[in-house]
């Protein structure tokens, strides 16, 4: 994946993530399974044990989700790096 494809994608995962409702929905999801574990009977150790797996792969997703947005930052901060340098040397490049 190019830098480009990089920033496009980190931007569609910005919008889903932020505008679109699903941080908040993975923060419900996220306490629904913390409430589970609490409400859960001392003794039973097999529900807590999938509840707390639950809620790593919750943590597992969400953290994708971030580090492709992070990763598009990175993309998007290079290419105006390469930008910035290109239309330095052409400046340079026209008062020789």
């Amino acid at each position: 994946m190019n830098n480009e494809q990089a920033v496009a994608k980190a931007e569609r995962f910005h919008r889903w993530y932020e505008e679109d409702g699903l941080k908040d929905a993975l923060q419900a999801i996220r306490q629904g399974y913390i409430d589970g574990m609490i409400n859960t009977n001392a003794k039973d150790n097999e529900a807590r044990e999938k509840y707390y797996t639950a809620i790593r792969s919750m943590d597992n997703i969400e953290g994708h989700i971030l580090s492709v947005i992070g990763g598009g930052k990175v993309a998007d901060r290079e290419l105006k790096r390469i930008e910035k340098e290109y239309s330095q040397s052409n400046i340079f490049n026209l008062r020789k």
